[in-house]
């Protein structure tokens, strides 16, 4: 049996229940795009890409098609009028899995990555690093040299150690003379293009899916303590390629789930062109309208939104798809890099201070 490449970003079940018509048992979608002309593909072909869960060996598009077909099966339970109670675990395992398993977190890591190492470009010429690095230096030198010197015969190792001050100030007046940023931009340059940290995104990504599916449980610290179907009787719910939207923090922003963590109030997954499970944590608060819900899933896609038609209704959300799927914007970056950098070596000069 061949292996099974094209692998969908976005689960096919779910996919599927979008569709915009059925031919036999092949089953078609519109998709929408920031900068292409709406088009109607079959949902084998929608959201996939070559291999994105691994090799056939590593096992995790199997898995991921095992769950599927048992949350396939819950969704049609509840499409009958199945309460929800009942099924809350199950359901919750389903939203956040798909909640973590959705393209735009892995593009995330990845971006966040990418613009950690050029921020350490703008970076790093701060006299912080430099102050840094000699902090590191007077704390940790003997520690270092012990670590090498290990490696080297006991009389070697005792003719350097006991002219380590000396060789200690040959490495602090190198520093001084060093063109640190020059150093750091080297360094952060070849990372950049290497292979580790290219696939490093793909790896904890995949890592992290396959522990989910493997716990078949959904973290119990943010679960929802109710489950609601909102209902959409024009059936103009859309699909994003970021399948749920979350609504956390204390100003209850819209965003992935992702951006939130444990301040999640609410989590809304379109399930249907008519029908949206949300789960609330705090019930006090206001759910999102349809017209939120399909704003949000657009902005939070990378690339593509899904819709049952192609009309007026679906294409208005077109031109806002992927201004907001980034999990941190360019001045929550900023100020972050703005914090590591002024804190570089701080740890080292409060303790001698005290």
């Amino acid at each position: 049996m061949g292996q099974r490449k094209r692998h969908h970003l976005v689960a096919r079940f779910l996919l599927k229940r979008f569709a915009a018509k059925a031919e036999g048992d092949k089953s078609f979608i519109w998709r929408l795009s920031k900068d292409a002309p709406p088009k109607l593909l079959s949902t084998k072909d929608a959201a996939v890409q070559s291999n994105y869960y691994g090799t056939e060996e590593g096992g995790l598009e199997a898995a991921l098609s095992d769950v599927e077909g048992r949350w396939a099966a819950m969704l049609r339970r509840i499409d009958a009028g199945e309460p929800l109670e009942p099924l809350a675990e199950e359901i919750w395992h389903m939203v956040y899995l798909t909640a973590y398993r959705a393209s735009p977190i892995r593009s995330g890591f990845r971006a966040m990555g990418e613009q950690f190492i050029e921020h350490m470009h703008h970076n790093a010429d701060a006299p912080e690093i430099k102050d840094g690095l000699h902090a590191y230096l007077d704390e940790n030198s003997e520690k270092e040299l012990m670590n090498v010197l290990e490696k080297f015969p006991p009389e070697v190792r005792q003719l350097v150690w006991d002219n380590r001050a000396l060789l200690k100030d040959h490495v602090s007046r190198d520093l001084d003379g060093m063109d640190v940023g020059e150093s750091i931009r080297g360094v952060f340059d070849q990372l950049k293009e290497h292979e580790s940290f290219q696939n490093a995104a793909k790896r904890g990504h995949n890592k992290g899916v396959t522990k989910l599916i493997e716990q078949g449980a959904a973290p119990v610290a943010v679960k929802p303590s109710e489950w609601k179907l909102l209902h959409d009787p024009t059936g103009s719910v859309v699909l994003g390629d970021c399948p749920v939207v979350a609504v956390g923090g204390p100003i209850r922003a819209i965003g992935a789930p992702w951006k939130f963590g444990k301040d999640c109030r609410t989590y809304c997954m379109p399930i249907s062109p008519r029908a949206v499970i949300v789960g609330i944590r705090y019930p006090e608060d206001d759910l999102l309208t349809i017209n939120q819900l399909n704003a949000a899933s657009a902005a939070l896609s990378e690339a593509s939104i899904f819709a049952s038609a192609d009309n007026e209704s679906s294409r208005r959300w077109a031109p806002r798809i992927a201004s907001q799927w980034m999990p941190l914007d360019e001045q929550e970056m900023d100020a972050i890099m703005r914090s590591v950098v002024t804190d570089f070596g701080k740890g080292h000069t409060d303790g001698d201070s005290e």
